[in-house]
């Protein structure tokens, strides 16, 4: 029999809070499921959509949600999930680098709307980062923060290195075998 726990962290013991009050100022780490009224959600859709992108990433709605309303907080456990080896949780540098488009909206998203500096500094990194996986050499173009897009350059290529060799070391993994 398999023991059933929370993913990652529980939350805080507050009634309620954004998105981005959990991501970035609480921390919380690991997944956990969003209820929504379909109606409300529905005002911010289409999602961001790349054809050549297998992975869209989804939490890119978040901090437009965040500007209007809060989310409730529960520990209940809602739903059972059973991580695979290969599944997304383990293939984030790989989803990094296969949808970069996808991951520079929600990147945008994140030092349009951040918290606080080290948030919108944090994410224009990344931003970077994605943008060389997508070859869109001008960074300043779409960028929401073009101060913060230019203090990161150096950050983003040395994190778009790093994620291109944790890529390739998983990668090497996996042919051999061995669990990520």
């Amino acid at each position: 029999m398999k023991t059933v726990s929370v993913a990652g962290e529980l939350l805080p013991d507050i009634k309620e809070s954004t998105y981005s009050d959990l991501v970035d100022h609480y921390k919380i780490k690991g997944d956990k499921k969003y209820i929504f009224d379909t109606e409300k959600y529905k005002k911010y859709l289409p999602y961001p959509y790349f054809e050549n992108e297998i992975f869209h990433e989804v939490s890119w709605i978040f901090p437009l949600i965040d500007q209007e309303y809060k989310f409730i907080l529960s520990n209940e456990i809602y739903c059972i999930i059973e991580y695979q080896q290969d599944g997304l949780s383990n293939g984030l540098y790989k989803r990094y680098k296969n949808s970069p488009n996808s991951f520079i909206e929600y990147r945008k998203m994140k030092m349009k709307y951040g918290i606080n500096k080290k948030v919108v500094l944090k994410n224009s990194v990344h931003y970077i980062s994605s943008c060389v996986f997508a070859k869109k050499w001008n960074f300043f173009k779409d960028s929401p923060n073009k101060t913060y897009t230019l203090i990161a350059i150096p950050f983003g290529i040395l994190l778009n290195v790093y994620i291109n060799y944790k890529v390739k070391q998983n990668t090497h993994r996996i042919k051999q075998g061995k669990l990520i």
